[in-house]
């Protein structure tokens, strides 16, 4: 028998979430022994104002419950011949990076797929890259997903050929 191949998914349920589960669906299609975990991390309500203004977080993570419904509209219109025969939904309560990378480590996981949202500039500095601190962290290959939009004014005119 050989060893199984052991795929995490890390979403959040904002965009680029489908794009994480297809590619690791790819992942572990053709694998008889693979497994697919499916990870979403709500992170602790931080107040984003001290004493005697509103105690609000800053913004909504997703529960278990999302991530189960989520899951349920993606796989619903597939074919079960290309459902993975082990798939597992899991939610946990922390700081994202570090979650995925020690459910990563206690699943033995072989990689890990997760999204990117781009940010740059003062938004990546208050947020934070959770990707690309589990990519440093992570002791497995990690898979970085991001949805395809060049930006137009990136490209050189090239020479046209004589």
């Amino acid at each position: 028998m050989s060893k199984k191949f052991v795929v995490l998914a890390a979403i959040d349920l904002n965009q680029g979430s489908t794009a994480v589960v297809e590619q690791a669906l790819d992942q572990v299609r053709h694998r008889p022994n693979a497994e697919l975990h499916i990870l979403t991390v709500r992170e602790p309500q931080r107040p984003v104002a001290l004493y005697p203004m509103n105690l609000v977080p800053a913004f909504e993570t997703p529960t278990a419950e999302d991530t189960l419904q989520f899951c349920r509209e993606l796989l619903n219109g597939m074919a079960p011949d290309q459902l993975p025969p082990n798939l597992e939904i899991h939610a946990t309560l922390g700081l994202p990076a570090d979650e995925i990378v020690w459910f990563a480590a206690h699943l033995d996981a072989d990689v890990v797929v997760l999204a990117t949202h781009g940010r740059r500039g003062l938004k990546r500095l208050l947020m934070g890259s959770v990707a690309e601190k589990v990519v440093r962290l992570a002791g497995c290959p990690v898979i970085v997903v991001r949805e395809k939009s060049h930006d137009p004014g990136a490209r050189i005119p090239e020479i046209e050929p004589l």
